[in-house]
């Protein structure tokens, strides 16, 4: 292998040569025609321009490259194979049938359908579908196959697209390589494969279906797919995405339809077990208005008897769907945090609730339950939390006399914090 790399690079170096030999320097002027060769000597031919290496040759370059422990040398081959593939159709057709090689391995096939999937056109839908419908695809291939169907294509020319798997909308490959999969995928054909991907029995292939399939859900086929997919799916990675999916396509939704896409949402995020899934759809959710049975969903999983990370993630969506939304809702939703301010029994849920009142719009009785709360509560968190809510509600002259009493507070961290939004100095 390394004396076929060698002889490449030899083999350019040379062609490198010959090509500064015979045009120069950019600014030198043309070779002067001195009438014929001296001494009567037959004219030289020139020599023929060094071939390109073939495809061969770049493939073999990320093979190497995968098996190399530098992290940069995976993303650079693959830039160099993809400038080849995206620029000779010839090379792009071989490519293609590399895809299908069982012969190679399959860490090198799944390398070599995400750079495919990067290049634009139809034909990169037909080579990685073709690749896909083999049966003795293993689950790293096919899951390759299927981040590579939702990759990113634009800009078309941008070669160097290969080290972004850590980057937002970022799927990593092997050997370091990492692209990006965001696309809204039109072609019939594509949002049928990936929504048969969603039932792959693995779920690091179901991840990757649904997240090349994220985008696309304009599309009802799509959208379909995911709400009949998340109340069945048990990962919750997984299910993150899938949820993640159709809270923000519910900010976008039609009222009866986006409705539907909360209440499943919701249905599953109830489930034991969905930490992730929770956090990936709770900045989404606190956008939208929540019907009734949602709001009574979310009561309930914000019930004392629940664990705290259930409780967090109903009140964070109850409090910012209802600043978002203002009318009854806000109204219910500050009574049931002035309840849990006074009389939870847990400090950590009483520290939430605070902080939670004080991104609510400022109101009498919220004053009067983040002051009581910055007075007596036992705990040193609560108060600190309830002083830092209460002077972002104001005004000023409202809340001065808690912060003053407050700045003696015994534990220093609670004076500390009252004596700072005094706009005191320091002890």
């Amino acid at each position: 292998m390394r004396s076929r790399l060698l002889l490449a690079a030899t083999v350019a170096v040379m062609a490198g040569v010959a090509l500064f030999a015979t045009h120069g320097r950019r600014d030198a002027p043309p070779p002067r025609d001195h009438g014929g060769p001296a001494s009567g000597a037959a004219p030289v031919p020139p020599e023929p321009p060094s071939p390109t290496p073939p495809v061969d040759e770049a493939l073999a370059g990320l093979a190497a490259a995968l098996r190399t422990p530098d992290d940069r040398s995976a993303p650079e081959a693959a830039a160099a194979l993809r400038r080849r593939l995206r620029t000779d159709p010839e090379a792009f057709r071989l490519a293609a049938a590399a895809l299908l090689d069982p012969a190679r391995s399959e860490e090198e096939r799944a390398a070599l359908a995400l750079v495919l999937g990067t290049i634009p056109g139809a034909e990169t839908d037909a080579a990685l579908l073709a690749a896909l419908a083999d049966p003795a695809a293993g689950s790293s291939l096919r899951r390759a196959l299927l981040l590579a169907l939702g990759a990113t294509r634009d800009p078309p020319e941008d070669d160097e697209v290969f080290d972004l798997g850590d980057q937002p909308w970022g799927e990593p490959g092997p050997g370091g390589l990492g692209i990006t999969v965001r696309r809204e995928i039109v072609e019939d054909a594509v949002r049928r494969a990936l929504l048969a991907g969603l039932s792959d029995p693995e779920p690091n292939v179901r991840r990757a279906a649904a997240a090349a399939l994220r985008h696309s859900l304009g599309f009802p086929d799509a959208t379909d797919g995911f709400l009949a997919r998340l109340p069945a799916e048990e990962v919750d990675a997984v299910a993150a995405v899938l949820g993640e999916g159709l809270a923000v396509r519910a900010r976008r939704a039609d009222p009866a339809v986006r409705d539907q896409l909360v209440e499943t949402v919701l249905a599953r995020a109830a489930a034991e077990g969905s930490d992730e899934m929770r956090l990936r759809v709770e900045n989404d959710l606190e956008r939208i208005p929540l019907p009734a049975a949602a709001r009574d969903r979310l009561r309930a999983l914000a019930a004392p008897s629940r664990p705290f990370g259930d409780r967090s993630f109903a009140l964070t969506v109850l409090a910012g769907s209802a600043a978002a939304a203002g009318g009854g809702d806000l109204a219910e939703v500050r009574g049931l945090l002035s309840e849990a301010l006074a009389r939870d029994a847990d400090p950590a849920a009483r520290d939430l609730a605070a902080r939670l009142t004080g991104t609510l719009p400022a109101d009498d009785a919220g004053r009067a339950a983040l002051g009581a709360a910055a007075r007596e509560d036992a705990a040193w968190n609560v108060r600190h939390a309830a002083l830092t809510a209460l002077a972002r509600l104001g005004p000023a002259e409202a809340v001065r006399p808690v912060l003053e009493a407050a700045a003696e507070d015994p534990d220093p961290r609670v004076a500390e914090q009252a004596r700072r939004l005094l706009g005191e100095p320091p002890r």
